[in-house]
């Protein structure tokens, strides 16, 4: 378990969520309590889930259960999800 204390999920470099994300391996689930959690903007949050699925790790999201990408069902709402944070980040 992974957790930054006191740190806002604005900034990047925050001690126990770059370790975690040293830690992740391709087939590894990364479970955070919200999705806001990964990041502080929709755009760190975009580039930060992207950076995951390339890598091969899931997320998985104890607050929002419909996103889980390693179902075929949270996938599919995770990427309407991401298209409707990326369009929100599009419009500036």
């Amino acid at each position: 378990m992974f957790v930054d204390r006191g740190e806002s999920s604005r900034v990047r470099d925050r001690p126990q969520w770059i370790a975690c994300l040293d830690y992740l391996r391709e087939g590894d689930t990364l479970v955070v309590r919200r999705l806001d959690r990964i990041a502080g903007s929709e755009k760190m949050a975009i580039e930060t889930i992207n950076d995951l699925a390339e890598r091969g790790v899931n997320i998985r999201s104890l607050s929002e259960p419909d996103i889980d990408t390693t179902t075929p069902m949270g996938r599919a709402l995770f990427g309407i999800v991401a298209v409707f944070a990326q369009l929100r980040v599009d419009r500036g």
